[in-house]
């Protein structure tokens, strides 16, 4: 939703060169990271910063013009938005966190060294401090944040150095959850609904062990045989696919169960309306978009009780759509329930039309630029 509050520019670490899209100028300056990460922050950060500067200065920006900045990929680049608000105390400063498992990398491939984790969770700590609010895309997301003091490498930490126990917990000034939404005009039911001569379940993922894919397989195995004519799709690619792929092989399931690559990201509304039952098996989501995608196109969803849908799912709808995380024996049976039974239309208790939530959190913002 754009409605002309802000002139919005966009700049993207690492990216060689600038471009648009859909009228929008995305602008790139340089990451100076190694590979495809930031492992090594402790000694680039000056170098970033750097380049930030550089950057706007090219794009004939004034740190003191600059009234909101938002940040995102908030471990690696908050040190970004501590420096533009020592510059500019005026500009409000929000950090967007989009992940729970972050917390887990203080420190990157250096965490191993107790004293660089240390150095790294302290200028973590103070960065974040400086910081106007975090915004969360779930309360899962935002329970996370303590993470960064009590995960287990932090414990380990505390306990192995010097001091260690000394180490401050995280604080922030303010929070706000603003859950990712949907974009309605795309993905929606349509006029007519879906008839499905198949019943197709489908999950659309990356294949990482975190998404559990194996789980639905598993269950999905238990009782095919039982619903006769039943398919189950996957969308994506990742380091768990081959394994999942040779596991449905040697079980003499390829007729059942398929693989796709990915897809455009608005072709995916075509998919979404091929299938009768949506299923999520993550073990760890902060706030998974192609869940409420196929929510909104009318398809029924299942997922696991640990992470963000049972926020926006009635209460009284939870023993019906969620189920413990890689609980093959529970899926089973809920998989064959929605085959038996062929649920329609799945109520939530949250309103995620992206407009909607975009108006809403623009107007929180304009409230804090005036306080």
């Amino acid at each position: 939703m754009r409605d002309g509050r802000y002139d919005v520019k966009v700049m993207v670490p690492g990216l060689r060169e600038d471009y648009e899209y859909d009228g929008i100028k995305i602008y790139g300056f340089k990451r100076f990271g190694i590979g495809d990460s930031d492992y090594f922050s402790l000694f680039t950060d000056a170098f970033k910063k750097h380049a930030f500067a550089e950057k706007l200065k090219q794009m004939g920006l004034n740190p003191s013009s600059i009234s909101v900045c938002h940040l995102h990929l908030v471990e690696r680049l908050c040190f970004l938005g501590a420096w533009l608000k020592r510059r500019n105390p005026h500009c409000l400063v929000l950090a967007h966190h989009h992940w729970t498992g972050l917390y887990d990398y203080v420190g990157g491939a250096m965490a191993k060294f107790g004293v660089v984790r240390m150095i790294e969770y302290l200028r973590l700590r103070r960065d974040f401090s400086i910081v106007d609010a975090h915004v969360f895309c779930s309360e899962i997301c935002r329970q996370g944040f303590g993470h960064l003091y009590d995960n287990d490498r932090m414990r380990d930490l505390r306990e192995m150095l010097p001091l260690g126990s000394c180490l401050p917990q995280m604080h922030y000034r303010d929070s706000v959850v603003c859950y990712n939404g949907i974009d309605t005009s795309v993905f929606n039911p349509g006029k007519d609904g879906q008839e499905h001569d198949v019943f197709r379940i489908g999950c659309v993922a990356n294949f990482i062990p975190c998404k559990s894919q194996i789980t639905l397989i598993r269950a999905f195995a238990r009782v095919y045989h039982e619903m006769s004519g039943a398919e189950l799709v996957f969308v994506g690619t990742g380091k768990t696919r081959e394994m999942c792929q040779r596991w449905v092989v040697d079980k003499g399931l390829s007729k059942q169960i398929f693989f796709r690559n990915e897809v455009p990201h608005l072709e995916l509304e075509t998919f979404y309306k091929s299938l009768s039952l949506y299923v999520l098996p993550s073990c760890l989501e902060a706030f998974n978009c192609s869940l409420i995608e196929a929510w909104a196109c009318g398809v029924p969803c299942m997922a696991t009780d640990v992470i963000s849908f049972k926020e926006v799912l009635p209460k009284e709808d939870w023993d019906k759509w969620l189920f413990p995380a890689k609980n093959e024996e529970v899926l089973a049976e809920k998989l064959l329930w929605a085959y038996k039974t062929r649920p329609t239309r799945q109520r939530l208790s949250r309103d995620l039309d992206i407009n909607k939530i975009t108006r809403q959190f623009l107007d929180r913002i304009d409230v804090q630029r005036m306080m």
